[in-house]
């Protein structure tokens, strides 16, 4: 499952190493707020939205391109109920 391309797709970077990669830039930064851990989730979490099909068929050369982070999308929630749900959880 993929998270970038670039346009003359010659590199790639899963959704894997972008939100660990993201989410230990979060944890450095929210250090001296002692909030790493919350900011690590965050940014684990941050992209859930393009491990939907609709994001993965768009870095496949689909047209449009959908919002892959509204209400935290998640795999399998098309809707979004799921990810409302997590985006609440997160930030309260």
């Amino acid at each position: 499952m993929l998270a970038h391309v670039t346009e003359d797709r010659r590199r790639e970077q899963t959704l894997n190493q972008h939100c660990r990669t993201v989410a230990l830039l979060c944890a450095y930064a929210a250090h001296s707020l002692h909030l790493e851990n919350t900011a690590r989730l965050v940014g684990l979490l941050h992209d859930f939205g393009k491990a939907t099909r609709s994001f993965q068929n768009y870095l496949e050369g689909g047209n449009e391109h959908p919002n892959h982070s509204a209400g935290f999308g998640v795999a399998g929630d098309e809707d979004g109920n799921l990810g409302i749900f997590l985006q609440n959880a997160v930030l309260s």
